[in-house]
Order: structure tokens, then C-alpha cells, then sequence
């Protein structure tokens, strides 16, 4: 979307309902039911809201259905058990927090959490004032390895934190609340919960819809963007079928992934328009892939879904082929669940990326239509497979014509990079499998099934001999899993084992950290396995091991603090060696105005990070937007930093370390007087042009210059100290150093 056309846009879209939000166990908060608690409970009033200025972007939003709607702005907060709140002891040494969060005017409120943990026994509750409306409670099993959480929709301009916490655990809770949502647009209500779409919109649960009832429960509407939009995705298969939970939906809906809530089964229980369930939701995911050409994101729920869904996950195909006919299903304008028909080919189209062959467009529905809410929802050819998400496009029920789907095919492997293709993810053996039909995973196989999930860490390069690995693994049995013995060794040594015990559900996935260990430099592989699973056979000996093959480097840590623009998606990045040749990359960059932490272990040597923007404007915010910067650091000491008014790119050198100097090399350069106490000269013994940087001990480049053959260097503002030389050009580099001492 053009910056022109916009105000300051977060990306993502708006809608959702009165609902109980991700995985809880009920109950009532211990105030409704004890009269001897205080009636004074500290009281926060939000900031006003310019509501104007709020419907004024929405009209703008309006007329794009890839900006979808809005129904809530996030207002930053800082508010924890230790700043805020009303404590109460109890007569048995437990306690009970509780606040009052008030925003005036809003039709609904629901929090974000940047750092969450609930202890043993602790329990968490949400309701309103007038106490029609709880969420909770919840507890330890909501706790995410990030910290990261988010509470849904509580219908109401004024609602009420409760946590209770035991004797036993007594300060190990955390609650930090970083940003309250408040809802300005009347869809909460009953009468706006459902049927707010257009009337041509067709319930997945009409006979239209007989055909679609498996593929149907694969679809989501999801709490995006600080959790003040929604999109639509949907649960996708994968070639191993191990029920990984991933979940495809638009690019452009990205932002806050840890915090997102899905709601699944969200239909009308017939054709006739009527509300559906608002309880069946998870909470948190995490990005695996994305990118901006074909729309695509591609996420891993974190939180278990209950077989109690009884979710689809769908099947797919790569094959870059027009279907003669295709199925949309998705959730317009947050309604319940609608399908849509177009009977016709679709055609192949660049539509608004400018790439070649990205996109599928539909070029008339001839029954439903989609509109904003319904973004990143699947497209289904025949056969029930996905072949695209919704991008945008123009089509209503006033006027059926042209909407645009981001290829499958397009996103599956076009780009080489894993983090920005759909392959590395859905077929991680690289088996070749161009179509996969969808699978249930909501009845166990076998009794007894113990799993591997995955492998955190260590993978990639490290900096540090010393490794923690953290690994996943998961219960794929109908059996409760209580026990189960975690093998392991590095490059093939003795096996070690821990034993783990506990109680796991079906499909429930539990962290361990294994014993620290020492590794030499050089390349590894770690080999983990799981055995005797409740102290019995395992009933499916597939999925039991995972192996990570990982380096540790001699070198150093150095990290990328880069904040976007109002416009994240334009931005993207690489890192490349001496050789110019790219090691990292990322983008497009998602939440806007959003400083993102980037960690590189680096062998010894000098570098060049590019940062580039595709409108050609760089990061230089715009309609209320702040502006984007960068800042490359190494052990805390800033290296080098650059701001955000640039154009189509700029960029920064740096090294680490020794700064890559080969010693063979240093008499190739000659440089005198050295040790200097200031201006020296540098003879490259060439005609050629070089460009020449200077670094001083921590890596900072302080000197630039492009030198033909010989010339002088000025260290005369420089502080005392080693500095290192580094002359390049289009076929040669020489490396030396030089002392400073005035």
C-alpha cells in the first residue's frame, strides 16, 4: 500500500467478539464468592481516546481490503504486581491481588502481557464491572518460554485483574501489563457478533457448504496487531504428518505473533445466521516464514490446541497449475464462518507485488464474496487443497469481481532463504512431495507414543564452547504420559540420559533443558531420542529421534537492534563477508515502529550490513509515523548506527575481533610512520583505486576513503590505541595495522 494514500497504518485487520480467550479452567475469582475483601481496589484510568482521528484513518482504511478493519487502538501501559494493583492477605497466608482498569467510553477492553508466569497453583481471572463477563482462570499452563501473553475480549469499559496466589508460591507470580486495548467500534454486542457481513455472504453450514464440513475446521479467525484486528488462516499439513501445529495465513496480517489468540469453530450451528462458540481458542505463535511477494506467513502455535477442537489440518498443493474452479472460507467483517464459490478458472497475476506469476486472481464470484476480516483465509482448488491465502481485492457483495490470492506455489520454494519459503517447513526431509491431502490429528494412533517436537538449541553457530540444548518433546498417545527417558549425545560419543517425569495429555508438548556441555571449536551434531515411555514400549518408534547439526566459531556475538518505520513491510536486510558474499538476511520487517533484536555470531573478520527499503524512502516514518533507525553493537559497546532518512538503501562496515587480519598480509600495505601520532601515509604499491577503511579496537569504523595507489590517513580526532587498516578493491584486500600514540 503506498504511503501516500495512508495515515499511519498498523498492519494486520480489526473485528472480534465477546468471547473466553485461549485454553482456561473455569471457576469463579475467589472475590465472588468471599465478602470479607476490601471494597477499595486501586482504580487506573486510561488515557483519553481521539476517536475522531481513530475513524478518520478507518474511513482511509476503508476502501483497501488488504488494510482490513479496526475495532480497537492499544494504549501502552506499565502496570505489575509491584507498581499497581490492591493486595490482601488471607487468614491461611495466601493472597489476592487485584486492579481496576477503566477506560472511558470503550465498548470492550482486552490486555497484553510482555512478561507472564504463573506459579503452582496461582490463578488469573478477567471480568467486567458489573461482573457479567470472566475470563480465566489461568494458570501455570499458560505459561509461555518467551513470557509473553495475552487475555481476550471482555465487553465492558471498566474490567478487573484478580490473581490469587498461594502461601506455597508466595512472590513467584508475574503479571506486567504492557498494552490495554480499547474498543471503540460497536461490534461486541450480540446483534454485531454475527451477521455484520454483507447478505450475500453464505454460512459454511448451509448445504452450499455439505462438501467443505472437513477442510471447514481447519479455518481460524485470528486476534492480530496488538490484538486490535483479526485475519482469517488456517491450519496446514505437513509432509512428516506429526500434527506440528502450523497455521498459514497473509503477510500483511503479521505483527505481535507471540500475543495472537485463534479462534476456531467460530459458525453458525446452521444455515440460518445465528452466533457460534467463542470459547474454542489458543493463544501465541511463533513466525517460522514469511514474505511480501506472494503475502505468505507461516506460524507454529505454541499453545496446545485440545483434541476437543477437533481441528483440520489441511492439505496443499505446489503445482503452479490455475484450478478450473476454487472454495474460499473465511470470516468476513468477523462474522461466523462463511464459504464462497467461483466456478471459473482463475488466472495467474503479478496483482499489487509488481512479481511475475505470484498471485491467483479471481475474476467473478459467482456465489459469497469476501471483505475485510477475511484476509490470509485459504483458497481451496477440487481437489480440498490449499493453493493460496487472500491477499485483497476489490470484491463485495455489490460487486462480485476481483480478488487476489497469494500463490502456494509461488511462496512454496521461489525464495531460497528458509525464512522465506513455505518447502523448508512442509517438507523438511526434502522428499520432493508436490500435493498432501489434509489429516486429523484428533485421535490418537496408538495408547503409548512418546515424540520429539524439536530441537531449540543449539543449532546454527555459536560463539560459546558451552552449550544448554532445550528441546521439545511431545505425548502422541492416548495414554497420559507420565514418564519418559530423554537420550542424547554429541558427534556420535556416549549416549547420556535424564529421565523426565510428569503428566502430559495427548498432544501436549513439554520443555526440558538438558545438562550444559563443553564442546570444542568446530562443527557438531547433537543426536536426541526418547525410550520407555511410562516405563513401557513405544507403540510408534518413528518420530522418536531429531538431530541438530550445529558450529561453534571463533569469533564474536554482535547484535542488530533495527527499528522500523510505520512501514515495516518495505524494509529488509543482509550481512556480507569480506567476500561480498551474504551470510543473513531478513525481511520484509514486520510491526511497525518496532525495535527488533537481531544476534549474529561472526568469525573474525570485517563485514557490511545493507539495509534497504522497497518504496525507495527509506525508513523515514511519514503521517505520524516516527522515524526507523539501526545501531550494530558488540559486548554493549556501540559500533557503528545509522538513521532512517536514507532512499533505496544505506549501509555500515564493521569488524570484530582482530579484525580478520592475516599477518601473512600485513607487509603488503605500507603504511608509515607507524606508531604514529597522527597523519600517516599508506602506499598499496598499485594504480588501482581502493577503497580503504580504518577500525578502531572495539570494531567501529572511524574512517572511510577511497585511495588511488597511495595517500594519507588522519587519526588526529582519534583517542590513542591499536587501529586497523582494511583496502579493498575490485579483486584485492590488504590488511595491516597501525599505532596511535599523540
Amino acid at each position: 500500500m503506498k504511503k501516500l494514500l495512508l495515515f499511519s497504518i498498523v498492519l494486520s485487520l480489526g473485528l472480534f467478539l465477546n468471547t473466553n480467550a485461549q485454553v482456561s479452567i473455569g471457576g469463579k475469582p475467589f472475590s465472588f464468592t468471599n465478602n470479607k475483601l476490601s471494597l477499595e481496589v486501586q482504580k487506573i484510568i486510561l488515557p483519553k481516546v481521539d476517536l475522531q482521528a481513530l475513524l478518520a484513518e478507518d474511513e482511509i482504511e476503508s476502501h483497501y481490503k488488504d488494510i482490513p478493519y479496526r475495532f480497537g487502538i492499544p494504549i501502552d501501559v506499565n502496570l505489575n504486581l509491584q507498581n499497581s494493583g490492591t493486595w490482601e492477605n488471607l487468614a491461611n497466608g495466601d493472597r489476592i491481588w487485584r486492579l481496576n482498569i477503566t477506560s472511558k467510553n470503550a465498548l470492550s477492553l482486552n490486555i497484553n502481557y510482555d512478561n507472564f508466569y504463573m506459579p503452582e497453583g496461582g490463578k488469573l481471572y478477567i471480568y467486567s464491572a458489573d461482573k457479567n463477563s470472566v475470563i480465566g482462570a489461568f494458570t501455570n499452563t499458560n505459561n509461555k518460554t518467551d513470557g509473553k501473553f495475552a487475555t481476550g475480549i471482555i465487553p465492558s469499559s471498566s474490567c478487573y485483574l484478580e490473581y490469587y496466589e498461594p502461601a506455597s508460591v508466595i512472590n513467584q507470580g508475574i503479571i506486567n501489563i504492557s498494552k490495554v486495548i480499547h474498543g471503540y467500534r460497536d461490534v461486541f454486542s450480540k446483534n454485531k457478533g454475527f451477521g455484520s457481513s454483507g447478505s450475500c455472504n453464505n454460512n459454511v453450514n448451509c448445504p452450499e457448504g455439505n462438501d467443505w464440513q472437513t477442510e471447514k475446521r481447519a479455518v481460524a479467525m485470528i486476534l492480530t496487531s496488538d490484538n486490535s484486528r483479526i485475519c482469517t488462516g488456517s491450519m496446514i499439513n505437513n509432509v512428516r504428518q506429526d500434527g506440528t501445529q502450523y497455521f498459514l495465513t497473509a503477510n500483511h496480517c503479521l505483527g505481535g505473533e507471540t500475543t495472537w489468540i485463534f479462534m476456531f469453530n467460530y459458525e453458525s450451528p446452521s444455515c440460518t445466521s445465528a452466533d457460534g462458540p467463542t470459547t474454542q481458542t489458543v493463544q501465541g505463535a511463533t513466525l517460522k516464514a514469511n514474505n511480501s511477494p506472494s503475502d505468505f506467513a507461516l506460524l507454529e502455535i505454541t499453545e496446545a490446541i485440545p483434541p476437543s477442537y477437533n481441528v483440520h489440518y489441511a492439505g496443499w498443493s505446489s503445482i503452479d497449475i490455475a484450478a478450473d474452479s476454487v472454495v474460499g472460507i473465511h470470516h468476513p467483517a468477523g462474522d461466523v464462518k462463511k464459504i464462497t464459490f467461483d466456478y471459473g478458472t482463475v488466472s495467474s497475476s503479478n496483482w499489487s507485488s509488481g512479481v511475475a506469476n505470484s498471485h491467483w486472481t479471481i475474476a467473478n464470484w459467482e456465489d459469497g464474496t469476501t471483505e475485510g476480516g477475511s484476509s490470509g483465509s485459504p483458497l481451496f482448488n477440487r481437489d480440498h487443497r490449499i493453493i493460496g491465502q487472500l491477499h485483497g481485492g476489490g470484491a463485495s457483495c455489490s460487486s462480485l469481481v476481483d480478488d487476489n490470492y497469494g500463490k502456494f506455489a509461488f511462496s512454496w520454494s521461489t525464495d531460497p532463504t528458509n525464512s522465506k519459503q513455505l518447502k523448508f517447513w512442509l517438507d523438511p526431509d526434502n522428499t520432493g512431495e508436490t500435493t498432501l491431502n489434509g489429516k486429523d490429528f484428533n485421535i490418537a494412533a496408538n495408547n503409548v507414543d512418546a515424540a520429539m517436537k524439536t530441537i531449540e538449541s543449539p543449532t546454527g553457530s555459536s560463539c560459546e564452547t558451552s552449550v544448554t540444548p532445550i528441546i521439545y518433546f511431545k505425548n502422541n498417545g492416548a495414554n497420559a504420559l507420565t514418564s519418559v527417558t530423554v537420550n542424547y549425545q554429541y558427534d556420535n560419543t556416549s549416549v547420556q540420559t535424564v529421565n523426565w517425569t510428569g503428566n502430559l495429555a495427548y498432544f501436549a508438548a513439554a520443555q526440558l533443558t538438558l545438562p550444559n556441555q563443553t564442546l570444542a571449536i568446530g562443527n557438531h551434531t547433537l543426536k536426541v531420542y526418547v525410550s520407555s515411555p511410562n516405563g513401557s514400549t513405544d507403540e510408534n518408534l518413528s518420530n522418536d529421534t531429531l538431530t541438530s547439526s550445529f558450529s561453534i566459531i571463533l569469533g564474536g556475538k554482535v547484535t542488530l537492534t533495527l527499528t522500523t518505520d510505520g512501514y515495516p513491510d518495505e524494509t529488509i536486510w543482509d550481512l556480507k563477508d569480506s567476500l561480498n558474499t551474504i551470510i543473513a538476511s531478513g525481511g520484509p520487517m514486520t510491526g511497525a515502529s518496532t525495535a527488533h533484536t537481531i544476534d549474529w555470531c561472526l568469525s573474525n573478520g570485517c563485514y557490511k550490513l545493507t539495509i534497504y527499503d522497497s518504496y525507495g524512502d527509506g525508513m523515514g516514518g511519514g503521517f505520524g509515523s516516527a522515524a526507523g533507525s539501526y545501531t550494530i553493537s558488540r559486548n554493549g559497546v556501540q559500533i557503528a548506527s545509522g538513521i532512517g532518512n536514507f532512499t533505496d538503501s544505506t549501509s555500515s562496515s564493521f569488524c570484530i575481533n582482530n579484525v580478520g587480519i592475516d599477518e601473512n598480509e600485513i607487509n603488503t600495505i605500507n603504511i608509515y610512520p607507524n606508531p604514529t601520532s597522527g597523519q600517516f601515509n599508506i602506499d598499496l604499491n598499485s594504480n588501482k583505486p581502493f577503497t580503504v577503511c580504518v577500525f578502531n579496537s572495539f570494531g567501529a569504523l572511524v574512517i572511510e576513503k577511497l585511495i588511488n595507489g597511495n595517500g594519507t590517513i588522519d587519526l588526529s580526532n582519534q583517542p590513542n590505541g591499536i587501529y586497523y587498516i582494511r583496502a579493498t578493491s575490485e579483486n584485492a584486500i590488504y590488511q595491516s595495522k597501525v599505532v596511535l600514540n599523540k
